[in-house]
């Protein structure tokens, strides 16, 4: 058994071997024992560790101690200083502990592969809990400081706050329609990188974080962080361990760190002209452009050779049978790189990236055929699980397809976005929502009744809706919504970056639940929305006497959410301008709202404006305290809030001014994708029969499974239905 175990692991966790470097990684080595910036960096501070306990995983199988975050978190909140001590006597003797870095080993075998194959086997490594909170700390402080000096390249699209697949392909489908837009012969090599995360080359990490100038004590602790790391295989009582000399740490957080700061080395290269490079973590693509076909063989064999390059000085190697190059045809010329390196390349009329079929004509017509069979696929899967309950709830396979169904079809919207304006490429939308058999109609019945009889927006539609939300949201660029008018990405409230600040400065705010006393100085805050109308007020009493109310109403596109947190923001102002030396009891009614104050990770703009006066207050000797306190339960003070708010919706001048929620443009789109369904209903001269009954569309409408009167109405079939 143990020999078995020593060849798996061997297979998947590949040795370093000392003995053969070139010059280059030679280099890589003395950097990797040395360190440049001797500064040290901020303790940890507990609401740096509360946020981190907070975003790590729960429910996990813990490592070899036993201690589950459950347990991690719990201390925390117990005894804070505990585990800044802690993690703190870390960092300032840069030693991570040796049992931290030991992985139970768990060995999966892969479905459809041969189990006396050694690369048969998917490792799943556990490690202690504690080590992943440290380690998430020094992952956060890493990233921080590469991201602060600019040193993290923008053509990374994958493991980066604000980036995705979608926004990925956009910029990939840009890039492709600007070189072809000029007339130049265009092509597409999509790179496959062996084992990118299991080969990645410790020493080559350690350089480039020197070379970006890192702070001591954060350099020496990553540094020992990948030294003497070790998995265990338990067999029975026998343990049999392997150590890690390669490759990110299975199981850890920092992988996806360790990969981009390699790959991010590719991306800044020197490419030819005409050459763009982008990737998604290891996911590389190239494209190559040229006047002519030598043109563009000769900058494709350039970019080809410099990748080569970085792949041996980084211990890496390209996988040549899932290499593929796909030429973009342009009217009636294919052009293409026929040789790399001596050996032809793969050439395909097709090539998948980011889980999006692209082929050479940009159609995008084999995606939606793949889409197809794959919701086909997830259809049959559903109905053999769950056939019997879709009888006893004919709703369930409608919310599994505004769940499951419908984002699978939409997936991609970032490359294919720009074509739902096409009639032909719309009607292949709708085809896949006709298939989903929502209410098991005749294959006779049109695709428009069964749409109103299913109660759901036509796909093509909810994709114009999706495609103008990301570009809204995810592009930050301007966009015609449903109804051709422009929607203007700076009228939106978006998430804030807290990659932008250190982790130390990111603050947050405890709430108690404490009853107001009536004793001193307490302020009430709410927020209400009435008739479409949004208002916030807050009221500051003493000894239970209103003194002064302060209320304004918002923009009647604002949520109540933002109305509360307004309030809050705004009686925090307030007493910032008017109060010196004393205690400050504030209560709401918003436990939501409180409890985004409280998160150390809230990305919320209005959050980070309360805590910013809370923290001024300290300056001016004013301790304010946030207290959450049940609405309409007699307490007088936030009678007199909800009361004041109330009228803040009546007023038509006097506006706190907030930027608009993107629940409001997700509202606005739903809301315009339904009044063009219905014109589409109105105009259509399908189901004329179905329309007399069904006029008017509707989302709550389900009509599955009707009783089919038959012969002298003794017998009844619940099998179809006929309109």
């Amino acid at each position: 058994m143990a020999s078995t175990i020593y060849a798996i692991t061997d297979a998947i966790f590949p040795r370093d071997d000392p003995h053969s470097h070139s010059a280059v990684h030679c280099a890589h080595r003395r950097l990797a024992n040395t360190f440049v910036n001797p500064c040290a960096d901020r303790d940890f501070t507990a609401c740096e560790i509360s946020g981190v306990v907070k975003s790590l995983a729960h429910r996990k199988a813990p490592g070899f101690d036993g201690i589950s975050m459950e347990l991690i978190r719990a201390i925390h909140c117990h005894e804070p200083k505990l585990l800044c001590i802690l993690f703190n006597a870390c960092k300032r003797w840069t030693f991570f502990p040796q049992s931290w870095k030991n992985a139970k080993l768990v060995l999966l075998l892969k479905n459809g592969k041969d189990r006396e194959s050694t690369k048969a086997y998917r490792p799943i490594c556990l490690l202690p809990a504690l080590g992943k909170v440290l380690e998430k700390l020094l992952t956060q402080r890493v990233y921080y400081h590469l991201n602060s000096k600019g040193l993290l390249h923008p053509n990374q699209y994958g493991f980066r706050p604000g980036k995705s697949c979608d926004i990925a392909a956009h910029k990939l489908m840009g890039e492709i329609r600007a070189k072809t837009n000029k007339r130049t012969k265009v092509c597409i090599v999509s790179l496959d990188i062996a084992g990118a995360f299991d080969t990645v080359w410790w020493p080559s990490i350690l350089s480039l974080i020197n070379k970006a100038d890192c702070i001591k004590d954060l350099f020496l602790l990553f540094k020992d962080y990948l030294g003497d790391r070790k998995v265990t295989y338990l067999n029975g009582n026998e343990e049999i361990s392997k150590a890690v000399e390669r490759g990110c740490p299975q199981g850890s957080c920092s992988g996806p760190l360790l990969w981009n700061m390699i790959a991010d080395e590719a991306l800044k290269l020197s490419w030819p002209d005409g050459c763009y490079a982008q990737a998604y973590a290891d996911d590389i693509v190239l494209v190559v452009s040229g006047d002519t076909k030598d043109i563009l063989e000769s900058r494709g064999n350039t970019a080809l050779t410099k990748l080569k390059t970085w792949a041996d000085e980084f211990k890496l190697r390209f996988n040549p049978s899932k290499t593929v190059l796909m030429p973009i045809a342009f009217g009636n010329s294919n052009c293409m790189i026929d040789q790399y390196d001596g050996a032809s390349l793969k050439v395909a009329n097709s090539i998948r990236y980011l889980g999006v079929e692209w082929d050479s004509h940009l159609s995008f017509t084999p995606h939606l055929s793949l889409t197809k069979e794959r919701v086909g696929k997830l259809l049959n899967d559903v109905a053999t699980a769950g056939k019997s309950m879709f009888h006893k709830d004919p709703g369930l396979l409608k919310d599994i397809y505004k769940g499951a169904i419908e984002r699978v079809a939409l997936y991609g919207v970032g490359a294919w976005g720009h074509r739902t304006k096409l009639k032909g490429f719309c009607d292949r939308l709708r085809q896949i929502q006709r298939d989903c058999g929502l209410t098991r109609s005749y294959r006779t019945v049109s695709t428009e009744a069964t749409q109103i009889l299913a109660g759901i927006v036509p796909l093509d539609l909810v994709a114009r809706a999706e495609w103008c939300k990301f570009k809204v949201c995810g592009l930050k660029l301007p966009a015609l919504d449903l109804s051709g008018n422009e929607v203007n990405p700076g009228n939106f409230d978006f998430p804030i970056d807290l990659h932008l600040s250190h982790p130390v400065d990111r603050r947050s705010l405890g709430f108690g639940s404490r009853l107001p006393c009536g004793d001193g100085l307490e302020i009430f805050t709410d927020g209400s929305a009435i008739n479409g109308a949004v208002g916030g007020a807050f009221v500051v009493c003493y000894y239970v006497q209103a003194i002064h109310k302060g209320l304004k109403s918002l923009e009647d596109k604002n949520s109540v959410y933002q109305a509360e947190l307004t309030a809050i923001d705004k009686a925090c102002a307030w007493v910032n301008q008017n109060l010196r030396n004393t205690e400050v009891s504030l209560f709401s009614d918003s436990r939501s709202g409180l409890q985004t104050i409280a998160n150390p990770d809230n990305r919320c703009s209005i959050a980070k404006s309360i805590l910013e006066h809370i923290e001024k207050a300290k300056t001016l000797h004013v301790n304010m305290k946030l207290n959450w306190v049940k609405a309409h339960v007699g307490i007088t003070g936030n009678e007199l809030a909800d009361s004041a708010a109330k009228e803040a919706t009546e007023l038509e001048i006097q506006i706190w001014a907030q930027k608009l929620p993107k629940s409001y443009l997700r509202r606005s789109l739903k809301t315009m994708a339904q009044d063009l369904w219905q014109n589409r209903w109105n105009e259509t001269t399908n189901g004329l029969v179905t329309k007399r009954f069904f006029p008017k569309v509707s989302t709550s409408r389900l009509i599955r499974g009707l009783p089919l009167v038959t012969g002298d109405f003794h017998h009844t079939s619940n099998d179809l239905i006929l309109i």
